[in-house]
């Protein structure tokens, strides 16, 4: 749908609660607070298609292939990630020029350089994840 909606749940803890943020006016008008998170949730929905219209190319381009990690942790913990892909190097510098021309102009280019220069990092965020993952 075109449209979409805020749905607020009155049953909530702390809804109608006096502390907080006010999400209406006294006239009943959205209130600044209310506003900003519509246009964050908007903002959201627009990079959510955008982003599924991205992959939507790169899978009819043939870039992704799935991928796997095996990360040690700074404890010497291991464990697999797996479940994701990355842009194959090699066929995306197969493309024509024309599938190139059509991945800069909409953007798409720039976000796969992002991409290709943060799998470097892959290891290196993993191994951090002992900070927030629960004592086994």
């Amino acid at each position: 749908s075109e449209q979409f909606s805020v749905l607020i749940d009155s049953e909530a803890d702390g809804f109608g609660a006096e502390d907080g943020e006010r999400l209406f006016t006294e006239d009943g008008a959205d209130s600044e607070t209310l506003s900003n998170v519509v246009q964050l949730l908007d903002s959201f929905r627009t990079y959510t298609a955008q982003t599924n219209e991205m992959v939507k190319l790169l899978i009819k381009l043939d870039l992704l292939i799935p991928r796997m990690v095996n990360v040690t942790t700074q404890k010497g913990e291991t464990f697999t990630l797996d479940g994701f892909s990355v842009i194959n190097e090699e066929r995306m510098n197969a493309l024509t020029d024309i599938e190139l021309l059509a991945l800069a102009r909409n953007g798409h280019l720039a976000c796969i350089y992002a991409h290709l220069i943060s799998l470097p990092n892959i290891q290196k965020i993993a191994a951090r994840l002992e900070l927030v993952l629960p004592a086994a």
